[in-house]
């Protein structure tokens, strides 16, 4: 994959090093001229000497350019790589799988995890419209007695945290008209802040990016620019105004890259952060299988880039195209599910941070795979997807595949040094579908939903998957 990078000339090197040797409890900077035509300010929330705009996160007083790598699942040095310097290139082995959380949860359903850095938290909606939300521990032990109930008539929830906050955006289903929410959790699941995105929206998901959540959603009723963007701050309020992003149909999923800053003996090399954002695209008057993906850079108000993920046309895949982002400060992996020659199938492809530059799209796993999630471990992309047409029946199992980040596609009876897991073989259901997962460093975990018998509905599993 292609680096893409900013070289800063002289007197922006001198800049650079000014504000990122700033004193902790310096003042904010205004800068007057910003692109939006208004003032901002380069600030220094967590006070750790380190501006926003190359701080990683500036929500967290132990990240930032400088700052000593730990074991622990967070980027503290702002380099890119989550625990750079320890061995994150083994084989992985599967541990504490088929652990049962209570609540019943449809097969369709999504649970969505995510890392706080001493943590997992899971959030479903279950039969009964109910919001729960349960935390585990790295090791898969479950730490609340059992699963909290944020709320009722829920259902889509998606979860980020920012260093600080948990953000869940959900759909209310509690009136007649489903609208889009942000909730904001402190540490201990405490509600902070409940605020309306969008009134009649559907679909949300979220990603924490640097000092804002992004989140994206599709609206109903509608025929092209169906997707909409908008940026909250840490507590939850809003901060820039509603995008409808082009050519959008539905279906959007959203990831941060990253940022960071690589000092040379010259220079600064600087890899900003920005969203990025895919989703099914709408071209005329109809829906394609086509994937589009931009970008967005919430400190310029700037506009982004736009790509088309897929390599050749794609008809309208049965389920969609359900496209799946991750990202580093290098750039972004999506992933998105295809249907040809009548089998389905995930296709993985790789895209510059900046640019946009793609490389050729190879379908990350080798069987008839669907709807899929990916993640960036902190030195490869990893992917786990549901495996369709297992068995006599045709059920399906949920696979976990390291993809090789240099865009190697590994071809059958080449396989190369990653492996493939079944994460759900010998559970017990017919069916496991709708993986999500997340990445402590040490390991990843790993949500889906684990058919109940022959029934219409399951368990949500979770399954920690370690380092040898």
């Amino acid at each position: 994959m292609n680096v893409a990078r900013f070289v800063f000339g002289a007197a922006a090197a001198l800049l650079a090093t000014a504000v990122a040797g700033a004193p902790p409890g310096s003042r904010d900077i205004q800068n007057p001229t910003n692109a939006a035509g208004g003032s901002s300010y380069y600030r220094d929330a967590d006070r750790d000497g380190t501006l926003n705009v190359f701080d990683c996160n500036d929500d967290d007083g132990r990240v930032h350019p400088g700052a000593t790598e730990t074991f622990d699942g967070v980027d503290e040095d702002c380099n890119g790589a989550i625990d750079d310097g320890f061995d994150t290139t083994i084989d992985f082995a599967m541990r504490q799988i088929d652990r049962a959380l209570p609540g019943w949860i449809a097969l369709d359903s999504a649970p969505r995890v995510a890392w706080t850095g001493a943590a997992f938290v899971v959030v479903w909606a279950d039969r009964d419209d109910l919001l729960r939300l349960v935390r585990i521990s790295p090791e898969g032990t479950l730490l609340d007695p059992e699963p909290l109930v944020l709320r009722a008539g829920v259902r889509s929830p998606d979860v980020a945290w920012s260093g600080t906050r948990l953000g869940i955006v959900y759909e209310d289903r509690s009136t007649d008209v489903t609208d889009v929410r942000l909730m904001t959790l402190d540490v201990h699941a405490s509600l902070l802040l409940d605020t309306l995105v969008y009134a009649g929206g559907a679909e949300p998901r979220i990603a924490w990016g640097q000092q804002q959540f992004g989140v994206v959603w599709r609206r109903a009723s509608c025929f092209g620019d169906c997707v909409g963007y908008r940026t909250f701050d840490r507590e939850g309020r809003p901060v820039d105004p509603i995008e409808m992003l082009p050519n959008s149909a539905g279906c959007a999923d959203i990831a941060w890259s990253g940022s960071g800053t690589i000092p040379s003996t010259i220079e600064w090399n600087v890899v900003p952060g920005r969203f990025g954002i895919v989703y099914e695209a709408y071209f005329g008057f109809a829906a394609t299988g086509d994937v589009l993906l931009v970008t967005r850079d919430p400190s310029a108000h700037l506009p982004g880039g736009l790509a088309r993920v897929n390599t050749h046309d794609n008809v309208p895949a049965p389920g969609g195209a359900m496209p799946s982002i991750s990202g580093n400060p290098s750039g972004f992996a999506v992933s998105w599910h295809v249907f040809e020659n009548d089998v389905n199938g995930a296709h993985l492809r790789f895209f510059g941070v900046l640019d946009l530059e793609g490389i050729l799209e190879f379908p990350p796993d080798a069987d008839a795979a669907f709807f899929s999630d990916v993640v960036w471990s902190g030195s490869e992309f990893i992917v786990v997807n549901e495996n369709t047409g297992v068995g006599p029946l045709g059920g399906t199992d949920v696979h976990f595949r390291r993809i090789d980040s240099s865009g190697n596609a590994h071809p059958p009876g080449n396989w190369g040094p990653w492996s493939e897991l079944n994460l759900s073989a010998g559970t017990g259901g017919a069916i496991s579908t709708r993986p999500s997962i997340a990445n402590a460093g040490p390991g990843l975990g790993v949500v889906w939903v684990e058919q109940e018998g022959t029934e219409s509905y399951g368990h949500v599993r979770f399954a920690t998957v370690v380092h040898r």
